[in-house]
């Protein structure tokens, strides 16, 4: 399946081929030439209806961010997308979602400084956070403290993922 991505401006960056193996994505970015299975990638929140669960997911990767909406929205979530730590914060204060989903790696703020900001402010520490990153998390951990909920490395399950969201909801009441 080829997924068409834009920019922040809406403009047409390219595409991403990804498979799915086991519940498992797998990225290959690319040019899309006139591929006819193209799909122009979603949008965030739909402004027109109010959708009760929403979640923010913040990653530079502008592929990666799409797979991941794609997946929610499929899930019945509303999405919200950031590509770096400051709009990531913005985000939270306009838009006061259910959950995050944050990359480490991220321009501006990088995912350890938003996810302490989150966790330290009395307003928004309530909402779980997800840690989902290509970095090794196990050494991660022993350099920095962290203050998220859970951690997930890509690859990731497509399956567990939407699992662990599940849980955390429930447990955030």
């Amino acid at each position: 399946m080829t997924l068409l991505y834009h920019n922040r401006l809406g403009m047409s960056r390219g595409c991403v081929q990804f498979l799915k193996w086991h519940n498992t994505f797998y990225f290959e970015a690319g040019k899309c030439g006139g591929d006819p299975g193209v799909r122009p990638a979603l949008h965030a929140f739909d402004q027109g209806e109010e959708m009760a669960i929403k979640i923010l997911v913040v990653d530079d990767e502008v592929h990666i961010a799409r797979i991941l909406q794609l997946t929610l929205e499929q899930a019945g979530y509303a999405v919200a997308l950031a590509f770096d730590g400051r709009e990531a914060l913005e985000l939270l204060r306009k838009e006061r979602p259910s959950l995050v989903i944050l990359d480490l790696t991220l321009p501006v703020l990088d995912g350890y400084e938003v996810c302490a900001m989150i966790k330290e402010d009395e307003r928004t520490r309530a909402i779980p956070v997800i840690i989902l990153s290509a970095r090794d998390l196990s050494n991660e951990r022993i350099k920095k403290p962290f203050t998220a909920d859970l951690f997930m490395e890509k690859p990731f399950n497509t399956a567990i993922l939407l699992e662990k969201i599940s849980g955390l909801l429930r447990a955030a009441g």
